[in-house]
């Protein structure tokens, strides 16, 4: 399996930018709308989307892989702006 690129994306960013065909894709995929997928297999949905990669690509990757190629959530939101 060839590696991964990090994504410049939050799990939140890469929610709020789904396409409609994206969103289609994991309906096909997942069997659910992305909002019925549950916060697991969501985070697995919003990559295969944002990487471009398979399901079965996606779906071997640990859930600590999966969490490590999106962006860090800003915990303060007001950090370092004074």
């Amino acid at each position: 399996m060839s590696t991964f690129t990090a994504l410049d994306l939050t799990v939140e960013e890469a929610f709020k930018s789904l396409t409609g065909f994206q969103s289609i894709a994991i309906r096909q995929t997942f069997g659910k709308p992305v909002q019925e997928l549950d916060n697991l297999l969501m985070v697995y949905a919003l990559l295969m989307c944002h990487s471009g990669r398979s399901y079965e690509e996606v779906m071997k990757l640990s859930i600590s892989e999966v969490d490590a190629l999106f962006k860090a959530e800003d915990e303060d939101p007001f950090r370092g702006k004074a």
